[in-house]
């Protein structure tokens, strides 16, 4: 057993095959991880061909995919993603590595991880920020790049007043939104427990 075990990490390092990262949590059947800088990102793998991956949005996960995911995988090899710190992970919401850069980061790292690339790289709504930060930083792995219902596309506009207007209104809203999550958050103690 021990020969076999050593066999198939030999053969993993020397073909570059992916290996799955430990998650602390449960990932559910079907679902595969590979290690991206030490984190056990999530995705189901449907089809042959041609790759294509899926980036969801600021809702969604991997799962967002469903009814997509059967009609592109007859003609593609379809991987439909969660992002760092997205469903299956149960995430507290404590960590400095929520970001559209972290997230690009991490896309990029599993199409070169796989040996995927160039693929062709579809991001809907936030998911279209990630995959034109992946674009631009590394345009070698894209294919074809599609956006659907994108954000993020702010920073491609050039620099007017009425950019930087809309600039400053989203960063106020950002703002407002951060002054008001740790009031929405607060937990009141049952009636019965002791406060903490």
């Amino acid at each position: 057993m021990m020969r076999l075990t050593m066999a198939a990490l030999v053969l993993g390092v020397l073909f570059g095959l992916p290996t799955g990262a430990r998650a602390q949590w449960a990932i559910p059947d079907g679902v595969k991880t590979v290690s991206v800088g030490g984190y056990p990102l999530a995705y189901q793998e449907t089809g042959s061909g041609e790759p294509v991956v899926l980036v969801h949005g600021s809702l969604g996960d991997y799962r967002i995919w469903y009814a997509q995911a059967p009609t592109y995988s007859k003609d593609y090899r379809v991987l439909s993603l969660s992002l760092r710190h997205y469903y299956p992970e149960r995430w507290n919401g404590v960590a400095d590595d929520f970001s559209i850069a972290q997230h690009a980061a991490d896309v990029a790292a599993l199409i070169q991880r796989l040996n995927l690339g160039p693929v062709h790289l579809l991001g809907h709504s936030r998911g279209g920020a990630v995959v034109l930060t992946v674009a631009k930083e590394h345009p070698e792995l894209i294919k074809t790049l599609i956006l659907e219902d994108a954000s993020g596309m702010e920073g491609l506009l050039p620099e007017t007043p009425g950019t930087k207007a809309m600039a400053g209104e989203v960063k106020g809203l950002v703002a407002r939104l951060r002054e008001n999550r740790p009031r929405a958050t607060r937990r009141r103690p049952a009636r019965n427990s002791p406060t903490v």
